[in-house]
């Protein structure tokens, strides 16, 4: 249907940003008082329903606040599609984001109208913006 979720739109007909990274922000929480980070480093989008089509998975880093051997490394990004019900894992990738901005495109899938995901290919399509 053409929707996007990320971070200036986190939900879109059936799809939501159920958790969207913002570093430190959200990766906070207090103890007997006491800050703790937990460096968790996550975002999670659901598909709330069977939506029959067409999936792009794109990936953009708006920022990076640690400099920590990013320059030099990059940082290590994995997408993994899950089904929840029942539960499996339908394809997991990892790719290298090197640089503030960039946005890198992981693959596509399809899925048909009782739920079944095929098709898992690369794809140079952007869904970012």
């Amino acid at each position: 249907q053409g929707n996007k979720v990320g971070f200036s739109s986190k939900s879109n007909g059936m799809l939501h940003l159920e958790r969207d990274d913002l570093g430190v922000a959200n990766d906070t929480f207090y103890l007997d008082g006491k800050a703790k980070v937990i460096a968790r480093n996550e975002e999670t989008t659901s598909i709330r329903g069977i939506m029959p089509g067409t999936f792009y998975v794109s990936v953009h880093l708006y920022s990076k606040n640690t400099v920590k051997d990013f320059e030099k490394n990059g940082t290590p990004v994995t997408v993994t599609v899950l089904k929840i019900n029942p539960y499996r894992q339908i394809y997991s990738q990892t790719k290298v984001i090197k640089s503030e901005g960039e946005q890198i495109h992981f693959y596509k899938f399809t899925v048909n109208e009782r739920g079944a995901t095929s098709d898992i290919v690369s794809t140079d399509v952007s869904v970012v913006g």
